[in-house]
């Protein structure tokens, strides 16, 4: 179970939690794994990792911290009992791509189809099968998990036609890897990391480009002032010239009402 915003859902979380149940063990054995994953409300909860944030923020408070080992040993030292915290490193292999749209499970996770249909954000729980098909219910009272309408491509939901987004470790670049070396306390550490080379005739266009951006963006933003300043006069000339026509239209009939008047004297 899970608590995420609304907005965090999308199909590549539903394929990739959909290709978690639909792992194998033991080669041709399917696991049998079914994953429920429910969108809590926005309240004030205190479940486990709120308590385990709370304990990371007060050891970290007030301790230096140089390199990500430091901060790794401030996590497991955060609690003592009833055993420490695990620390694991996400190395740069496990990240993979999803940006070809053909492999998703589902290309629509939305439970309707009609404009006044419900929408994904009326969600509150997902059901992920082993055969990569998915359910879902849009109230958590409801007694039974629905299908979702959209055609499910179940043979193309599979982590082996995926590329890994990394090769690998990613590189920093030459200007950040020589402020790092300015931390003498770590500098083995900083030292070790790889970076990218840049020559100068590459930074002298990336400075050039940044340059045009923001002249560019700074003429359009005194454009729209313009046209909201010329906007804002029209309008004032408009209410000016309402104003003088009423009131011209108000001494005419004046006027009228006095002929009027002297001539059945």
């Amino acid at each position: 179970m899970e608590s995420l915003e609304p907005f965090n859902v999308d199909n590549v979380q539903e394929t990739v939690l959909g290709n978690k149940a639909k792992e194998k063990i033991g080669g041709n054995v399917q696991s049998g794994i079914t994953i429920f994953q429910k969108y809590l409300k926005n309240d004030h909860t205190q479940m486990e990792y709120d308590s385990t944030y709370a304990l990371i923020k007060r050891k970290v408070k007030n301790r230096e911290i140089h390199i990500p080992s430091h901060y790794s040993l401030a996590i497991k030292e955060a609690r003592l009992k009833p055993f420490h915290l695990v620390v694991h490193y996400i190395p740069h292999d496990v990240f993979m791509k999803y940006d070809n749209k053909d492999l998703y499970t589902y290309q629509s996770i939305r439970p309707g189809r009609n404009v006044n249909d419900a929408k994904v954000t009326d969600i509150k729980t997902f059901k992920y099968f082993p055969d990569s098909k998915i359910f879902h219910k849009l109230s958590y009272d409801d007694e039974y998990y629905v299908e979702l309408p959209c055609r499910s491509n179940t043979n193309n939901s599979s982590n082996q036609l995926r590329c890994q987004l990394y090769d690998n470790r990613i590189k920093i670049t030459e200007k950040k890897f020589k402020d790092l070396q300015e931390l003498t306390k770590v500098k083995d550490f900083y030292s070790s990391l790889l970076y990218q080379s840049e020559d100068k005739n590459q930074v002298n266009k990336k400075a050039k480009q940044k340059t045009e951006l923001d002249k560019s963006v700074h003429n359009q933003k005194i454009a729209k002032l313009k046209k909201t300043s010329s906007k804002k006069k029209a309008t004032n000339l408009k209410s000016t010239t309402k104003y003088k026509n009423k009131g011209n239209e108000k001494a005419k009939q004046k006027q009228n009402q006095m002929f009027w008047k002297r001539n059945k004297k």
